[in-house]
């Protein structure tokens, strides 16, 4: 009997052993994507009274007036008449708005997926007069270190995530980290004004890091990978044109003369 037991006792010292080096948990960050609808999107322009500047991002010089990206979230409109008091007039309220763009009386801007053309010749009574939608690629905001929550396009945007911690059993590898294209938000804040080579045409000058850019009757925007090009013969109402692949980590765009300078990280196109 004495053997029985001691034989006994040693399987089920083996078996909780065992048990105990097959259960691995790991606690982690969960980041669970919060939508704006496309509906909400698509009736969201509005021309408000001027805000204070919290998070600039590009610049674009026309004339007299700077136009100042509040990062995400729209557009502050500067009279800059006299340039030792500039005056900011109002904001222009375009959610997931990045960059810009003008020709003539005309400011063309993205919005999350969509491109506006919105008249500006008023400043008073500034208006979206034009949307083209879901040109651009669905792209997300930045997000803290740990695992993207599962995204649903049909839902609208992504303007930002409720962040949790769960804990999961991993013995089996667990829950893939997913990947999907994101703005950074240090690298859009980035854009060195230029305070020469103002035109005073129908364009306008941009910022140092721009990813729109007007030439002749072309808009030419960039993302991460591709080259996207707008017919704007008409200036209220842009042609989606095409979409030319170029490189990865696309970073600023800059006509001169015939060529387009196109800057990539680490690499120039032409």
């Amino acid at each position: 009997m004495k053997k029985v037991s001691i034989l006994l006792l040693s399987l089920v010292l083996i078996a909780g052993f065992s048990s105990c080096s097959d259960q691995i948990e790991e606690t982690y960050t969960v980041n669970t994507p919060e939508y704006l609808s496309y509906e909400d999107l698509r009736s969201s322009f509005a021309l408000k009274s001027a805000e204070a500047i919290r998070q600039p991002g590009k610049f674009y010089f026309k004339d007299d007036f700077i136009f100042i990206n509040e990062y995400q979230k729209g557009i502050h409109v500067v009279n800059n008449a006299d340039p030792s008091n500039p005056e900011v007039l109002s904001f222009i309220e375009i959610p997931g708005n990045v960059d810009m763009a003008i020709k003539g009386d005309k400011l063309y801007a993205d919005s999350y997926i969509d491109l506006l053309t919105i008249d500006i010749s008023d400043m008073n009574n500034i208006m979206e007069v034009d949307r083209d939608t879901n040109v651009f690629p669905y792209i997300i905001p930045e997000y803290e270190l740990g695992i993207l929550g599962e995204i649903d396009q049909s839902r609208g945007v992504v303007t930002g995530y409720k962040v949790t911690e769960k804990t999961q059993d991993v013995s089996d590898g667990g829950e893939a980290y997913r990947q999907f294209p994101r703005w950074e938000s240090s690298f859009f804040m980035m854009d060195g004004a230029l305070s020469n080579n103002v035109s005073n045409t129908g364009t306008g000058q941009g910022g140092s890091m721009a990813r729109f850019t007007v030439f002749g009757d072309y808009l030419y925007a960039i993302d991460k990978a591709s080259l996207n090009l707008f017919d704007v013969s008409e200036p209220a109402n842009p042609e989606y044109n095409k979409r030319i692949p170029v490189s990865w980590e696309i970073e600023t765009l800059f006509p001169y003369n015939q060529m387009l300078f196109i800057g990539a990280f680490g690499n120039v196109c032409l």
